[in-house]
């Protein structure tokens, strides 16, 4: 039997080629960005390419056949191979009765305490933003799995870091081998320094290099930043919202993610100034011009949404806008 899916390319059907539609439903009902929506739908596609290459239909899944997946997956593809990456997909899936509803169930991880103490460093010592913690353990977590000798970390050797970069960088991207060379510098220079290793090991981590651009971002210039403002229609709540985040970025320098988190209490009208929130936890204070000033209490008095709240009523804006850099 042939199907046509999305792409309107006919193809032959696979085991979830049924469920694609239904799932991207539930993507716009989760909130997905289609960017996301896309990756998820990607690795759906995926999943159902491998099910039916082994000979298995939807109702087959289980926990140890989403493992072989996962595995085989790792080994194609830099990004999204992990359980979390599936759990959408799966919950949908055993919603619908699909599947069996412990098959969706989150993966308990015991993972060992060298990696839980690294966590915590991360998480507390360096401060870094969630995110950041988990990508970094997922990778460490992932070199532990494959490269741990039989007898613990303390047998681990310079050969095991080679090998465990050079199979990194089998089908990967440099960018992506990079990042878990990085991870992995990190996590041995941390098991040193607390004693879980009896040699320093970094000196084994490969140093990958990727080709620099000959030149700086350029910065879009004062009339491009003007049009931007000329082109927000303040007669509306969309325009007075979009002004004032431009005004944020282009007149203070401010980040994307700064603009975006930004709260009711993080401005002292009194005084002039506003808090910031920025990257590493590291907060401070900004003056307020009458320029600054005036777009942000235009939106907050005639344009904000009545939610509780400033952070939701930008943060949306973000999710799928490119990066740009203003001038300094």
């Amino acid at each position: 039997m042939e199907l046509v899916g999305t792409s309107g390319r006919e193809h032959a059907a696979t085991p979830l080629e049924a469920y694609i539609e239904g799932f991207e439903a539930e993507l716009v009902r989760l909130g997905f960005t289609p960017f996301s929506a896309r990756g998820q739908l990607s690795l759906m596609r995926h999943l159902s390419r491998w099910l039916q290459s082994k000979g298995l239909l939807v109702e087959d899944l289980t926990v140890e056949v989403i493992e072989l997946f996962l595995r085989d997956r790792r080994a194609s593809h830099a990004v999204l191979f992990s359980h979390r990456a599936l759990r959408p997909l799966l919950k949908w899936l055993a919603a619908s009765g699909a599947i069996a509803v412990e098959v969706a169930l989150p993966r308990q991880v015991q993972d060992p305490p060298e990696l839980v103490r690294f966590e915590e460093y991360l998480r507390v010592e360096r401060r870094l933003k969630e995110i950041s913690v988990q990508a970094q353990v997922s990778r460490a977590r992932r070199f532990l799995n494959d490269y741990t000798p039989s007898g613990g970390l303390r047998e681990l050797g310079a050969a095991d870091v080679v090998r465990a970069l050079l199979d990194e960088g089998e089908g990967r991207k440099p960018v992506s081998v990079k990042k878990f060379g990085y991870v992995l510098r990190s996590f041995l220079r941390f098991c040193f320094l607390v004693g879980e290793l009896d040699r320093d090991l970094t000196g084994a981590t490969l140093v990958v290099r990727l080709p620099q651009p000959s030149l700086l971002p350029v910065g879009v210039g004062p009339g491009q930043i003007q049009a931007l403002l000329d082109a927000c229609d303040r007669n509306t709540l969309v325009g007075k919202r979009d002004y004032a985040m431009i005004i944020l970025l282009a007149r203070l320098g401010l980040r994307a993610g700064e603009v975006a988190g930004l709260r009711l209490e993080d401005i002292d009208w009194h005084h002039g100034e506003f808090m910031v929130r920025g990257k590493g936890s590291k907060d401070e204070r900004l003056p307020l011009s009458e320029e600054v000033g005036a777009a942000m209490a235009d939106y907050l008095l005639n344009a904000r949404p009545a939610v509780p709240g400033l952070q939701a009523c930008w943060s949306a804006a973000f999710r799928s806008a490119p990066a740009a850099p203003f001038p300094g």
